[in-house]
């Protein structure tokens, strides 16, 4: 008799399949997605889903994306759209990996990107990329509008 009851309410409260395949669904079209645009990350859900207990008709998925980002890898590329991504037309020119024991650790442009005008000048006056070693040495690099660079004294 028990097991009955417990057959019962288990079918009244576990999410139908096609929950199920609803959800399998968004994350697999999500790390689609994701892979397209050449990030390293994967999406995949938590909570009440990934432990089996949500419940039918009122729930939410938790979903998490967990990034990789590389700090000894730079590209560069012209971002045509500005949405700060690199897309299937715009080609990378130039990639590369940081010397041994350098990492960026940030950048600092307007929107951190670099876009430029008609004539081949930055529209923002320019920004700062920050670089450090093994020894935890930090370095920040001024790059003004014309693409000229300078290594920036502690103070500035």
């Amino acid at each position: 008799m028990t097991k009955k009851i417990l057959k019962q309410v288990l079918e009244e409260i576990k999410p139908e399949k096609e929950n199920v395949r609803e959800v399998e669904g968004f994350l697999k079209k999500l790390n689609s997605e994701i892979k397209k645009h050449k990030i390293k990350a994967k999406a995949t859900a938590g909570g009440s889903y990934a432990k089996d207990t949500w419940l039918k008709g009122d729930y939410d998925v938790d979903i998490f994306v967990k990034f990789d980002p590389p700090n000894d890898i730079y590209m560069l590329f012209p971002d045509y759209n500005s949405d700060e991504n690199q897309d299937g037309d715009e080609p990378t020119l130039k990639q590369g990996n940081m010397p041994g024991g350098v990492s960026i650790t940030g950048t600092n442009f307007n929107g951190n990107s670099f876009k430029f005008d008609s004539r081949g000048l930055a529209s923002v006056t320019g920004g700062t990329i920050s670089l450090k070693n093994n020894l935890n040495t930090l370095t920040r690099i001024r790059i003004n509008r014309t693409g000229n660079s300078r290594i920036l004294a502690d103070d500035e």
